[in-house]
Protein backbone atom coordinates (compact mmCIF):
# COMPACT_ATOMS: atom_id res chain seq x y z
CA UNK A 1 0.00 0.00 0.00
CA UNK A 2 1.14 3.60 -1.26
CA UNK A 3 1.53 5.59 2.15
CA UNK A 4 0.73 9.66 1.38
CA UNK A 5 3.78 11.90 1.43
CA UNK A 6 4.67 12.89 4.77
CA UNK A 7 4.69 16.78 3.72
CA UNK A 8 0.85 16.42 2.40
CA UNK A 9 0.10 19.43 3.28
CA UNK A 10 2.95 21.53 1.22
CA UNK A 11 1.99 19.27 -1.62
CA UNK A 12 -1.46 19.67 -1.41
CA UNK A 13 -0.45 23.64 -1.25
CA UNK A 14 1.36 23.19 -4.71
CA UNK A 15 -1.51 21.88 -6.44
CA UNK A 16 -3.87 24.34 -5.24
CA UNK A 17 -1.63 27.01 -6.44
CA UNK A 18 -0.99 25.10 -10.07
CA UNK A 19 -4.46 24.26 -10.64
CA UNK A 20 -7.26 27.27 -11.78
CA UNK A 21 -9.72 27.57 -8.56
CA UNK A 22 -7.49 24.80 -6.78
CA UNK A 23 -8.51 25.92 -3.78
CA UNK A 24 -12.15 24.40 -4.70
CA UNK A 25 -10.52 21.41 -6.04
CA UNK A 26 -7.85 20.46 -3.37
CA UNK A 27 -8.87 20.09 0.43
CA UNK A 28 -6.30 19.88 3.66
CA UNK A 29 -8.31 17.00 5.33
CA UNK A 30 -7.35 14.54 7.83
CA UNK A 31 -9.92 11.78 6.67
CA UNK A 32 -10.30 11.06 2.84
CA UNK A 33 -12.08 13.21 0.92
CA UNK A 34 -13.25 9.66 -1.16
CA UNK A 35 -15.75 9.16 2.07
CA UNK A 36 -17.64 12.02 1.29
CA UNK A 37 -21.39 11.24 1.57
CA UNK A 38 -23.52 11.09 -1.30
CA UNK A 39 -27.26 9.58 -2.05
CA UNK A 40 -25.79 7.04 -4.73
CA UNK A 41 -22.52 5.07 -5.34
CA UNK A 42 -20.90 4.02 -7.87
CA UNK A 43 -21.73 0.29 -9.00
CA UNK A 44 -18.95 -2.17 -9.25
CA UNK A 45 -19.19 -1.55 -13.05
CA UNK A 46 -18.79 1.44 -13.26
CA UNK A 47 -16.03 1.40 -11.24
CA UNK A 48 -14.47 -1.18 -13.06
CA UNK A 49 -15.33 -0.25 -16.80
CA UNK A 50 -14.78 3.46 -16.41
CA UNK A 51 -12.90 3.78 -19.54
CA UNK A 52 -16.40 3.50 -20.88
CA UNK A 53 -18.49 6.01 -19.62
CA UNK A 54 -21.81 5.68 -19.01
CA UNK A 55 -24.03 9.18 -18.73
CA UNK A 56 -25.56 9.67 -15.30
CA UNK A 57 -28.00 12.38 -16.09
CA UNK A 58 -28.81 14.73 -18.71
CA UNK A 59 -25.72 16.39 -18.94
CA UNK A 60 -23.13 14.42 -20.93
CA UNK A 61 -20.86 17.29 -21.65
CA UNK A 62 -20.61 18.20 -17.92
CA UNK A 63 -19.57 15.17 -16.91
CA UNK A 64 -17.22 15.13 -19.87
CA UNK A 65 -15.78 18.75 -18.57
CA UNK A 66 -15.64 16.49 -15.09
CA UNK A 67 -13.66 13.59 -16.28
CA UNK A 68 -11.30 16.50 -18.31
CA UNK A 69 -10.98 18.19 -14.93
CA UNK A 70 -10.04 15.15 -12.75
CA UNK A 71 -7.64 14.05 -15.51
CA UNK A 72 -5.78 17.24 -15.66
CA UNK A 73 -5.70 16.94 -11.65
CA UNK A 74 -4.65 13.57 -11.52
CA UNK A 75 -1.45 15.11 -14.29
CA UNK A 76 -0.96 17.74 -11.85
CA UNK A 77 -0.34 15.62 -9.13
CA UNK A 78 2.20 13.10 -11.29
CA UNK A 79 4.28 16.10 -12.58
CA UNK A 80 4.77 17.30 -8.78
CA UNK A 81 5.36 13.41 -7.47
CA UNK A 82 8.03 13.11 -10.59
CA UNK A 83 9.57 16.54 -9.18
CA UNK A 84 9.97 14.81 -5.92
CA UNK A 85 11.30 11.66 -7.14
CA UNK A 86 13.81 13.01 -9.09
CA UNK A 87 15.32 14.24 -5.79
CA UNK A 88 14.33 10.77 -4.69
CA UNK A 89 13.90 7.58 -6.96
CA UNK A 90 13.13 4.73 -5.50
CA UNK A 91 13.43 2.95 -9.32
CA UNK A 92 16.09 3.04 -12.01
CA UNK A 93 14.84 5.38 -14.82
CA UNK A 94 17.63 4.32 -17.25
CA UNK A 95 15.88 1.60 -18.38
CA UNK A 96 13.00 1.38 -19.95
CA UNK A 97 11.32 -1.40 -17.42
CA UNK A 98 12.59 1.11 -14.73
CA UNK A 99 10.56 4.28 -16.28
CA UNK A 100 7.09 2.53 -16.67
CA UNK A 101 7.33 1.37 -13.14
CA UNK A 102 7.74 4.49 -11.92
CA UNK A 103 5.04 5.99 -14.22
CA UNK A 104 2.87 3.17 -13.08
CA UNK A 105 4.03 3.88 -9.21
CA UNK A 106 3.34 7.87 -9.84
CA UNK A 107 0.09 6.93 -11.17
CA UNK A 108 -1.00 4.72 -8.02
CA UNK A 109 -0.26 7.54 -5.73
CA UNK A 110 -1.72 9.73 -7.49
CA UNK A 111 -4.79 8.57 -7.37
CA UNK A 112 -4.59 7.55 -3.96
CA UNK A 113 -3.43 11.64 -3.17
CA UNK A 114 -6.77 12.37 -5.29
CA UNK A 115 -9.01 10.16 -3.12
CA UNK A 116 -7.77 11.46 0.00
CA UNK A 117 -7.51 15.77 -0.75
CA UNK A 118 -9.63 16.12 -4.09
CA UNK A 119 -12.79 17.59 -3.80
CA UNK A 120 -15.46 14.76 -5.07
CA UNK A 121 -18.41 17.15 -4.94
CA UNK A 122 -18.81 19.44 -7.97
CA UNK A 123 -21.96 21.83 -9.14
CA UNK A 124 -22.68 22.15 -12.38
CA UNK A 125 -25.68 23.50 -14.12
CA UNK A 126 -28.53 22.78 -11.14
CA UNK A 127 -26.40 19.30 -10.60
CA UNK A 128 -24.27 17.75 -8.06
CA UNK A 129 -22.16 15.60 -9.14
CA UNK A 130 -19.41 13.06 -7.49
CA UNK A 131 -15.87 12.23 -8.40
CA UNK A 132 -14.72 8.72 -7.81
CA UNK A 133 -11.44 6.88 -9.05
CA UNK A 134 -11.46 4.07 -10.65
CA UNK A 135 -10.70 0.46 -9.48
CA UNK A 136 -8.69 0.40 -12.74
CA UNK A 137 -5.23 2.40 -12.76
CA UNK A 138 -5.74 3.15 -16.47
CA UNK A 139 -9.29 3.77 -15.68
CA UNK A 140 -11.16 7.45 -16.34
CA UNK A 141 -12.58 9.46 -13.08
CA UNK A 142 -16.44 7.70 -12.41
CA UNK A 143 -19.24 10.31 -12.17
CA UNK A 144 -22.63 10.61 -10.37
CA UNK A 145 -25.11 13.16 -10.22
CA UNK A 146 -28.31 14.12 -8.91
CA UNK A 147 -30.46 17.30 -9.28
CA UNK A 148 -29.51 19.73 -6.49
CA UNK A 149 -32.50 19.66 -5.27
CA UNK A 150 -32.35 16.28 -4.59
CA UNK A 151 -29.10 16.21 -3.25
CA UNK A 152 -30.64 18.95 -0.52
CA UNK A 153 -33.68 16.83 0.53
CA UNK A 154 -31.00 13.44 0.86
CA UNK A 155 -28.41 15.36 2.39
CA UNK A 156 -31.60 16.81 4.83
CA UNK A 157 -32.59 13.29 5.68
CA UNK A 158 -29.42 11.85 5.49
CA UNK A 159 -28.28 14.38 8.09
CA UNK A 160 -31.67 13.85 10.56
CA UNK A 161 -30.53 9.63 10.39
CA UNK A 162 -27.16 10.91 11.48
CA UNK A 163 -28.37 12.90 14.91
CA UNK A 164 -30.80 10.48 15.22
CA UNK A 165 -28.06 7.55 15.06
CA UNK A 166 -25.48 9.33 17.09
CA UNK A 167 -28.28 10.14 19.92
CA UNK A 168 -29.07 6.62 20.55
CA UNK A 169 -25.23 4.98 20.36
CA UNK A 170 -24.64 7.66 23.20
CA UNK A 171 -26.92 6.22 25.37
CA UNK A 172 -26.46 2.85 24.68
CA UNK A 173 -22.72 4.22 25.31
CA UNK A 174 -23.96 5.78 28.38
CA UNK A 175 -26.00 2.32 29.74
CA UNK A 176 -22.54 0.26 29.04
CA UNK A 177 -20.63 2.67 31.03
CA UNK A 178 -23.65 2.23 33.66
CA UNK A 179 -23.03 -1.32 33.88
CA UNK A 180 -19.07 -1.03 33.68
CA UNK A 181 -19.48 0.78 36.49
CA UNK A 182 -21.64 -1.25 38.60
CA UNK A 183 -19.78 -4.22 38.12
CA UNK A 184 -16.55 -2.75 38.51
CA UNK A 185 -17.79 -1.30 42.14
CA UNK A 186 -19.20 -4.79 42.94
CA UNK A 187 -15.76 -6.34 41.89
CA UNK A 188 -13.98 -4.05 44.27
CA UNK A 189 -16.48 -4.20 47.25
CA UNK A 190 -15.83 -7.83 47.01
CA UNK A 191 -12.01 -8.08 46.97
CA UNK A 192 -12.20 -5.30 50.15
CA UNK A 193 -14.48 -8.11 51.98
Amino acid sequence: MHELPSDADALVDRLRASLPDGQFRFLQSSWPLRLSWFPRQPSFGQEFFSGYPITDVDEPEEEEILRLEWRSEILAIMEILEQIDAQDSSFDEATPEGRVDAGLDRRVRALRIWDFYGMPLRLRKQNVFRLASPRDVFGDAVVLGVPVLDFLAAVSMKTAEDYTMIARLRRASERWRFVALTLGGLLFASLIL
